[in-house]
């Protein structure tokens, strides 16, 4: 079992890149260091920390790496940050999240 860390990050109202900027800052380490951790380059970091993009699944698990912080969580509030990107102005979208929690996935069936 890895030693992964909890932090308080986890949860919480930030934003993918706002809650990542606030992890970049307490580590107190510049954007180029954590950029090169998860090979991308520095600006499409800067957009990422802005909520102007979202990372890939390779990135968002190298940057889980590198803050130690609990892969799936990190995937998971990845896959949030999308969703919220993509269907934030839609009126719909309340319901559809509404209705992931009601009725939450059943792996067994998404496999099948």
């Amino acid at each position: 079992m890895s030693s992964q860390k909890h932090t308080n990050y986890a949860h919480g109202p930030l934003s993918f890149g706002g809650w990542l900027r606030q992890m970049r800052d307490d580590k107190k380490v510049p954007l180029r260091v954590v950029a090169a951790a998860a090979e991308m380059d520095q600006a499409h970091l800067c957009k990422i920390e802005l909520g102007h993009r979202v990372p890939t699944e390779k990135q968002t698990a190298a940057l889980a790496r590198y803050f130690e912080v609990n892969p799936q969580d990190l995937e998971a509030r990845r896959i949030a940050e999308k969703f919220r990107q993509d269907f934030a102005k839609n009126p719909a979208a309340p319901m559809a999240v509404q209705l992931l929690h009601d009725a939450p996935f059943d792996i067994c069936k998404i496999e099948s």
